[in-house]
């Protein structure tokens, strides 16, 4: 059976290209400057304006429990725009380590060993990611009910605009369009960024684990066709894996 731990990692990777920091390889010039072009309004709107907005609107004249849910807001967008931007500027080491859990996995050469990584690492790894995805689907569907069922004309977080979106119904719509799209994005890079670091570590504890057994099994599986010399290869292949994790 064929492992290829990267696959967990495929939402990430489909995420952080919608978000426009994974560029297209091998692709002809006209889509490569699309794809920067939508790079540059997704984070320009999402990443950037979409905290400004939130930030200014905090001076707004507004009801003072209005303004406590303007902070909370203003600050988790803003953290999730610094953790986003961290992300995108280190994806090169993510890439990396992409690498290394393939010679990891495969390593995995025994009926043990692929029990082992299907019944606790996949495992564990799907409901990870079955968890985050759940939770942030929740998120946009609370947001949406909660803006449905208002009774009053409002935006969904109080924020600043370089027009009075009162006025009139398409000011109001360009208002609601802005922070619906800005909100579903942001959601995007919460989800991308915090499911990764928990499914690498789970896989990383499982990878350790598989090592163990390795080391456990050296000289003690089938001794007479296991010779002095096999025995210091896989060793040698051990402390190799051992490397890989500390990287």
């Amino acid at each position: 059976m064929f492992l290829d731990t990267l696959r967990f990692f495929r939402n990430n990777w489909l995420s952080w290209r919608l978000l426009g920091i994974v560029l297209p390889k091998g692709e002809q010039n006209h889509k490569l400057i699309k794809y920067l072009l939508w790079s540059t309004i997704v984070n320009v709107v999402a990443t950037f304006l979409f905290p400004l907005h939130l930030l200014l609107g905090i001076f707004q004249e507004q009801p003072q429990s209005t303004r406590f849910e303007s902070v909370a807001i203003c600050v988790t967008s803003i953290a999730t725009s610094l953790k986003f931007i961290i992300y995108a500027t280190k994806l090169q080491h993510v890439k990396q380590m992409g690498k290394l859990f393939q010679r990891l996995d495969a390593r995995i050469s025994n009926d043990n060993e692929r029990r082992f990584y299907q019944k606790h690492i996949r495992r564990n790894v799907i409901r990870i990611q079955a968890m985050f995805l759940v939770v942030y689907i929740s998120v946009g569907i609370t947001v949406t009910v909660a803006f449905i069922f208002s009774q009053e004309r409002r935006l969904f977080y109080p924020g600043w605009l370089p027009f009075d979106w009162h006025r009139s119904i398409k000011y109001y719509m360009a208002a609601i369009g802005f922070q619906l799209i800005s909100i579903f994005f942001q959601i995007l890079q919460n989800f991308a960024n915090d499911c990764f670091t928990p499914k690498a570590l789970c896989l990383l504890s499982g990878h350790i684990e598989l090592l163990y057994m390795r080391v456990a099994n050296i000289g003690y599986v089938n001794r007479v066709a296991y010779q002095q010399n096999r025995n210091l290869r896989e060793l040698n292949e051990c402390v190799l894996d051992q490397k890989h994790l500390y990287q």
